[in-house]
């Protein structure tokens, strides 16, 4: 038997999950919340409060980020002959759980380097990515607190860290 050792203990040991779904529910805050934006809200997205105190879509750059939607596990999608019949997305009226603190699988916008900031990129409706792809400023709005915590190509998925 192998004798472990500093050299070859530890690293990121989580296996790539879906969008929105939780890495581990350690110290995890989770808060529901109703989409009143009349578009639909996606798994692992930035998402912004509304003028009612629920949530919506990020719109602009000046909207205040809430944090990042949740996939729920048993949402089903519509149903047969229904627009959209194989998306599952939070619709308008919908509940959405948004992580406030916790570890969270993303899909990358963009390339994004571990300990990267997470930015909000406004005209891709709350897309993530990071300072990697260009410096937090107007159409990339920081996510506070986020921080990525894996090295991600594009259209991958990796992992982000909100400690709010």
């Amino acid at each position: 038997m192998s004798i472990p050792s500093l050299l070859t203990y530890g690293g990121f040991l989580h296996d790539p999950g879906y969008a929105g779904g939780i890495v581990d529910e350690l110290n995890v805050d989770i808060m529901n919340l109703i989409n009143n934006g009349a578009s639909a809200i996606d798994y692992g997205i930035a998402i912004a409060r509304d003028a009612s105190g629920q949530c919506r879509l990020i719109a602009a750059d000046a909207d205040k980020i809430l944090g990042i939607s949740v996939r729920f596990p048993i949402k089903a999608a519509p149903g047969y002959g229904q627009a959209n019949a194989n998306v599952v997305q939070y619709q308008q009226y919908d509940e959405v759980p948004v992580l406030r603190h916790g570890n969270i699988y993303v899909l990358a916008y963009e390339n994004v380097t571990q300990d990267d900031q997470a930015l909000s990129i406004t005209a891709q409706g709350g897309k993530i990515g990071g300072v990697t792809g260009g410096a937090a400023g107007a159409g990339r709005v920081v996510i506070p607190d986020a921080i990525w915590q894996t090295t991600t190509a594009a259209g991958s998925i990796g992992i982000v860290r909100i400690t709010s």
